[in-house]
């Protein structure tokens, strides 16, 4: 049977939180529900060597919920459903447990282009609804399910102002990816670059493989084609705070993947040279600086010159290609088929 709740790790590891809404907040005891105090309009948590102080008040506790009216606000945005707060030692963890729509509703808010055409939205509410749920059945850890960061799935609340998105989680209600029987995460990003991904090459340690497929589509992307440049000591500086210590005299793509992108470089000073993966080059970078993997590298003088194809890590779905798709008449459910052609969909 299929839950119709998630547990999304919101923030981790962190020393006070604040809660508002426009009525009542409840704390209630976990797991049992029962009711513990309420307090108007707004919580405050910081984490006390024994257990939490609410509001200045003392609670001797591991975990406890916080339920309230709709929305209430974290972070300065407005989330749906109950919150779980977890102590981790002297930190807590703050999980949203919400309606599973509420939560694509969200994710679609956060990870599409507003303006993208409605077969498009369809195709992505497909994709991260299959994403999420077999997170559910996959994570180990038992107090989450999903990670609302880029880890999974980008999800900041739910705002509720976009009536496209709401109708495209509405109408492929129940829609799922499947891959030899079992339910298929759809992956995706923002432009592949012109070829997608295989997830085996992204991911070593998941035990997913899936297939790249040329795509025509994307090429009038804004992100289709990029170029950066930074500077040896800047470089060096970021390489340094993720432990790699080196005086960069060159660099080299030493590897790539059977689909063209950076696999392995190494990076060579004077007398040593390292090697680093191109994904965990992108993490050092910033995701949003080095856009993909798919790129080429060199120096000139004091400065590092990277020109690259595609936006993110390119597995799955292409948005900015299934948007081209759909504005040429393909439905969600060709798009759906031409980026997974070894996947079905079901309806469950």
């Amino acid at each position: 049977m299929l839950m119709k709740f998630l547990r999304v790790l919101i923030k981790k590891d962190i020393t006070k939180a604040y809660f508002q809404n426009s009525g009542d907040l409840i704390l209630c005891d976990f797991p049992s529900e029962r009711k513990i105090k309420s307090f108007k309009r707004q919580i405050f948590i910081l984490i006390d060597l024994f257990g939490f102080r609410i509001n200045w008040h003392f609670l001797k506790a591991k975990a406890f919920l916080i339920k309230g009216d709709f929305p209430i606000i974290f972070d300065q945005k407005p989330y749906y459903g109950d919150f779980l707060i977890v102590r981790r030692g002297f930190k807590f963890d703050v999980i949203n447990i919400v309606l599973m729509k509420d939560y694509l509703i969200g994710v679609l808010e956060a990870e599409v282009n507003p303006s993208f055409h409605f077969e498009t939205l369809k195709a992505q509410a497909v994709v991260s609804r299959s994403y999420a749920y077999y997170k559910i059945f996959s994570r180990k850890d038992t107090l989450y399910d999903i990670d609302a960061t880029r880890l999974d799935q980008i999800y900041e609340g739910t705002k509720y102002k976009n009536f496209k998105i709401v109708e495209a989680v509405k109408k492929t209600e129940g829609i799922f990816l499947f891959k030899k029987r079992k339910i298929f995460p759809g992956f995706f990003s923002a432009c592949c670059g012109g070829v997608t991904e295989k997830a085996q090459n992204v991911w070593e340690n998941l035990n997913i493989s899936s297939c790249s497929v040329i795509c025509p589509f994307c090429k009038d992307s804004p992100c289709f084609s990029w170029r950066i440049k930074i500077s040896i000591e800047e470089f060096e500086s970021k390489l340094k705070k993720f432990g790699f210590y080196i005086k960069v005299k060159g660099i080299y793509p030493i590897s790539f993947t059977d689909t063209g992108r950076v696999d392995v470089l190494k990076i060579k000073s004077k007398n040593d040279e390292k090697y680093i993966r191109a994904t965990t080059l992108r993490e050092i970078l910033g995701f949003d600086i080095l856009k993909s993997t798919f790129f080429s590298i060199k120096i000139l003088g004091d400065e590092i010159f990277i020109e690259g194809r595609g936006w993110g890590h390119g597995v799955g779905l292409c948005q900015w290609g299934a948007n081209k798709m759909a504005k040429k008449g393909y439905n969600f459910l060709e798009i759906i088929k031409f980026y997974f052609p070894k996947c079905y969909l079901l309806k469950l």
